[in-house]
């Protein structure tokens, strides 16, 4: 053909639209490609197109071109298909003219719009049945606290047309006092929200201009103390959360109060949609729900009821297109799987990995153990293209494949913390002067370290990939048992009195066993139960319990020892409460119970009356969790937001319970995030036992992020 059958001021003005917006933005190549396509068909050249052409002329290859043995021509027009595609279902929606671009060819298509068919009603939701599946424990909140900043201010940006395609790295002071624990950038990159852990061990929320005169410091917004997981609208002006069992909205300008949207227990990914709605996983921990961006009640859009799988990390894809979410099952394995916002076309996009999200360059970026990778991604088809490949190696990811501070937004701009090496561990036990016995000389990610009530045997939890396992140690030989042979976590040890059974958590119900190994594993309670104290006569366990429809509570369950081995009667709530509440201790008399709660915002340790009067101290202020109780000694053990064990020592006059304050033990800090940070205590609360990392700098505060400019520039190859 010669030309297009429409005005030519028309065509270019469509094509300047489609270059200036998100969708290309960054995208040099594409932007490219794209300009010398339409002025060859304008030009009345389309006969000319063919791959040779292109890549000599349009990718400028020059006349030494081979496609033989270069196919970037083709992996060029591939990439800007999938970039036209997405523009013109996101911001290009109302467009009176479409460019496209047909596969097998090189010429463009130019097409007035046509009237889209009024969409049929969908059909409810999917219904799967599926035994109920949650994290379990609190997650891991935190890092050290930091001392002085520098601050990085950003240079505007110019207009996406003028945008230069060179890749600018460089690290960014957060901008406020404190380690970042989580972050989000809007679409456009010019705001980042974080979820900042301050130096008195308090968690806020603060947001950050990243363009112009403000870009110097993080702005705190009041009343988002111990909020958590931040999200941004679309347009940038609003900011999502999660506090105190509610998904909340604020103005990243700090206008006003928070804003509840819907309740809401236990959040495992939040984000909005282009369309003003909310997409949530977590709650039951079985389903995927959607919400007004004004609030209201939740829609399911997928429930996996019975099926053994548990969805997080919900993110939609751009112009309605369904949504992406990590998959965990009960051996802990996570895959990335794809349903319609209709609840329709469930399939699995990658058999391994977790976190996925979608850039306008056409790629997933998503975490499979400890790595990020890119792949080519089929928005059409919800299909990866090719084989994935290594990114950001030294970003922060956990085991699990999630990085909570990576964000990358819609204009190529990149955003995460940078790995500070791997936390490994050793085990050993330090005492009131610092001197240290070495129990677990292998390093290695370990948790949970409890001592047998004899003294003679440790138990622990070892990190060996995606599957977290129970060993038991002789002290004096080191031979070592394992407790659990099946994949999955478990985590949460406790020893019966006499030390012949373990209570313990796999995956998610509350269990026991012989300590010996032998034997065959019980469930006590199905709901998702992490055992933390046995009441000093035996009798009485406490765990922390959620059956996924509220939030964690603590709760006592009967124990009987007998010859058949160990057996669990009626288990009951130790005391009503609305907040978050777990990691129950049981004083050495029997008569009180510290644990941890947020019903303040930020977890810090309680004391109550067991059974239960009504009445409640609270002990710490900031951060504070991982609590131990010794036998003797009069003192109370936590984890504070620095990752320092701390003692605090306390006295009781009839129904009160008086801190008299709390001293650091003198040993390194533990690492705070991955593993959990657990500890334990010697009966006389003399020595604590504690995983301790082997390069103490891995426990150090995040109080820098790394930026990439133009990052989807990285992904080209």
């Amino acid at each position: 053909m010669d030309g297009p059958a429409l005005p030519a001021d028309d065509v270019r003005n469509a094509l300047e639209k489609v270059l200036a917006s998100r969708a290309f933005a960054g995208a040099g190549r594409s932007r490219e490609l794209l300009r010398y396509l339409i002025e060859a068909l304008l030009g009345g050249r389309a006969d000319q197109l063919k791959e040779y052409t292109v890549g000599a002329e349009g990718l400028s290859r020059g006349e030494r071109f081979d496609p033989r043995i270069d196919s970037i021509a083709r992996t060029e027009a591939s990439r800007l298909r999938g970039r036209l595609e997405l523009y013109y279902v996101t911001e290009g929606a109302v467009d009176p003219l479409v460019i496209s671009l047909p596969k097998g060819a090189y010429v463009p298509l130019i097409e007035g719009r046509k009237a889209a068919p009024e969409a049929a009603a969908g059909p409810a939701p999917v219904k799967r049945q599926m035994h109920p599946a949650l994290f379990a424990g609190i997650g891991a909140l935190a890092a050290a606290v930091v001392i002085g900043i520098a601050a990085f201010a950003f240079v505007p940006r110019p207009s996406s047309e003028a945008q230069p395609r060179e890749v600018a790295k460089f690290d960014m002071a957060i901008g406020a006092p404190g380690g970042v624990i989580f972050s989000d950038l809007s679409q456009d990159g010019r705001v980042l929200a974080m979820f900042v852990l301050a130096p008195d061990g308090t968690s806020h929320l603060v947001t950050r201009s990243l363009r112009g005169v403000d870009s110097l410091a993080a702005k705190e917004l009041p009343g988002t103390t111990g909020a958590q997981s931040p999200f941004l609208s679309p347009d940038g002006k609003w900011v999502g959360f999660f506090q105190g069992g509610q998904i909340k909205k604020m103005l990243v300008e700090g206008g006003g109060s928070p804003i509840a949207l819907a309740p809401f227990s236990v959040v495992f990914g939040a984000a909005w949609t282009d369309d003003g709605r909310i997409v949530l996983s977590g709650n039951t921990g079985k389903a995927i729900e959607i919400i007004s961006e004004d609030g209201g009640k939740a829609k399911t859009i997928v429930d996996f009821g019975m099926d053994g799988r548990h969805p997080i990390r919900a993110r939609p894809l751009p112009g309605g297109r369904g949504i992406l979410f990590t998959s965990v099952d009960k051996a802990a394995t996570a895959r990335i799987e794809y349903i319609g916002m209709d609840g329709k076309g469930l399939k699995v996009v990658l058999e391994s990995g977790s976190d996925a999200r979608y850039l306008p360059s056409g790629h997933l970026v998503y975490g499979n153990g400890a790595q990020l990778f890119a792949v080519k991604f089929d928005l059409a088809r919800v299909e990866t293209v090719g084989t994935p490949w290594p990114i950001l190696k030294d970003a922060q990811v956990g085991s699990n494949g999630i990085s909570n501070t990576l964000a990358i937004a819609d204009d190529g701009t990149a955003i995460y913390a940078r790995s500070r090496g791997e936390a490994l561990t050793t085990i050993a036990m330090i005492d009131e002067r610092g001197g240290a016995r070495t129990l677990v000389k292998e390093p290695g990610v370990y948790s949970w370290p409890r001592l047998s009530p004899d003294g003679t045997r440790l138990l622990y939890a070892r990190v060996d990939g995606p599957n977290v396992g129970l060993v038991s140690q002789d002290i004096a030989t080191g031979m070592r048992t394992p407790l659990t042979r099946d994949p999955g976590i478990a985590g949460g040890p406790v020893w019966s009195r006499d030390g012949t059974y373990v209570f313990y958590q796999q995956d998610h119900p509350l269990m026991v066993r012989r300590s010996d190994g032998t034997g065959e594993p019980k469930v006590l309670d199905e709901a998702v139960g992490r055992p933390w104290s046995l009441s000093p006569d035996g009798k009485r366990l406490a765990y922390e319990r959620t059956d996924g429809s509220s939030a964690f509570d603590i709760w006592t369950m009967p124990i009987e020892v007998g010859a058949d081995g160990v057996s669990g009667g009626e288990a009951s709530l130790a005391f009503v409460s609305p907040a978050t509440d777990s990691m129950p201790a049981f004083s050495p008399d029997g008569k009180w119970i510290a644990y941890a709660s947020n019903e303040d915002g930020d977890y810090a340790v309680y004391v109550r009356r067991y059974p239960d009067n009504g009445q409640r101290t609270k002990l710490t202020t900031g951060w504070s969790a991982f609590l131990r109780w010794p036998k003797q000694g009069q003192r109370i053990f936590y984890l504070d937001h620095l990752g320092r064990i701390m003692g605090m020592r306390y006295r009781i006059e009839g129904d009160r319970f008086m801190a008299l304050g709390a001293k650091a033990w003198p040993s390194p800090v533990l690492v705070l995030g991955g593993a959990p940070p657990s500890f334990d205590v010697t009966p006389d609360g003399k020595a604590v036992i504690a995983p301790f990392p082997v390069d103490p700098g891995v426990a150090r505060v995040q109080d820098h992020l790394t930026v990439v400019q133009n990052f989807f520039s990285t992904l080209d190859r």
